[in-house]
């Protein structure tokens, strides 16, 4: 309960941090399952503007995870991210995790909390997470276990995709 307490405080004071930012109307056309065009091709892509569905490996320590993630962006700049992994951890461990992707373009700051399943562990990874143009997800982030007391590191290879999109990604 402490866990989910300290991830909701931690998502609020995100949004709280980064609502002051607005989003211009030529930004907002599509629903959030689409790929944006940029109206003025001066401006930067935002987070509308990213692929937001990316599958990836990630590796803890030697443990290989095989995971889908899905972005939903709030505004320009921030964004809440779901994902599902799965882990041969001595038998196969599912591992959940949600959390919040802040930054613009392609670079974004990515704190998650994290429940593996069969393992009964909480983890909480304060990530780097680069999304290339092509497709190309890269993470990088150190992951504190609580019931191992101990930290980590996790990194992660991916491509990111557009379901059922045709337009272009910036």
């Amino acid at each position: 309960m402490k866990i989910l307490s300290f991830c909701l405080i931690l998502l609020c004071i995100s949004i709280q941090i980064y609502s002051q930012y607005s989003v211009s109307n030529s930004q907002l056309v599509a629903s959030y399952g689409d790929t944006l065009e940029l109206s003025d091709k001066s401006k930067t892509p935002t987070l509308f503007d990213v692929r937001k569905n990316s599958v990836c490996i990630d590796f803890l320590i030697y443990f290989p995870a095989l995971g889908y993630s899905r972005i939903f962006p709030l505004r320009e700049n921030i964004g809440i991210v779901a994902s599902a992994n799965m882990t041969p951890y001595f038998e196969y461990v599912y591992e959940f995790s949600g959390g919040v992707l802040i930054g613009k373009k392609n670079k974004f700051f990515e704190p998650q909390a994290v429940y593996w399943l069969r393992a009964n562990n909480f983890m909480i990874k304060l990530g780097y997470r680069f999304q290339g143009d092509k497709g190309f997800v890269f993470k990088l982030a150190p992951a504190w276990s609580f019931s191992n007391n101990m930290i980590a590191w996790t990194l992660g290879f991916g491509y990111s995709f557009n379901l059922g999109s045709k337009k272009k990604n910036y």
